[in-house]
């Protein structure tokens, strides 16, 4: 079943799809299952009893399960057990590996408006924590990503970032950072790619 909806006031180009049945192999096998947009599917074996994992690319979370299995139905075709996940950008979390990656929310398209994250990088004691922007833009002015030299907002702020200026390389003095993004009720940009490691 597809369904459309389409809000008033808005338009775009709208969609073109083509479909026809395709014979199954079998009744012991399921339908192929794609990789998730932003992830990768492990497995490529589709028949009853099968299971396929899947993960996100660095800076995404797995929404749904993170494996599915195919289960054979008597007098019924084979079906999997759960349906695919998708891979989301989290607007918050609590970071402690060596690296990782920090994306706004919806990356590479455009972050959405009235966001409040807060992502918090707690790293072993005696160790620092080098950030590396990749790449950067918010409205000017009015969304900003705010960078604390410890675990809240009452430490030294690192830097307030807006628009396309940020600096390549931030060095925090301790093992914590705490990174504080807000996005207001209009206009909006590409959004930001950030690299962290100890």
């Amino acid at each position: 079943m597809l369904r459309f909806n389409a809000k008033s006031g808005q338009s775009a180009k709208g969609f073109h799809f083509v479909y026809q049945a395709v014979p199954r192999t079998s009744d012991s096998q399921c339908s192929s299952v794609p990789e998730p947009r932003y992830g990768r599917r492990i497995g490529s074996e589709f028949s009853a009893g099968s299971v396929v994992r899947f993960e996100c690319s660095p800076g995404y979370l797995l929404k749904g399960s993170s494996a599915i299995r195919c289960q054979a139905v008597p007098g019924a075709l084979a079906q999997w057990n759960s349906s695919t996940p998708t891979c989301i950008v989290p607007c918050s979390g609590n970071l402690t590996e060596r690296r990782g990656t920090i994306l706004s929310p919806g990356y590479p398209e455009p972050y959405p408006n009235g966001l409040n994250c807060l992502w918090r990088i707690h790293v072993s004691e005696g160790a620092g924590i080098q950030i590396q922007v990749m790449t950067f833009a918010t409205e000017h002015n009015w969304d900003s990503l705010e960078i604390y030299d410890g675990g809240d907002m009452t430490a030294p702020k690192l830097g307030s970032f807006s628009g396309t200026t940020a600096p390549a390389l931030l060095n925090s003095t301790s093992n914590q950072l705490l990174l504080h993004f807000q996005s207001d009720i209009s206009v909006v940009a590409a959004g930001f790619h950030l690299e962290y490691k100890t």
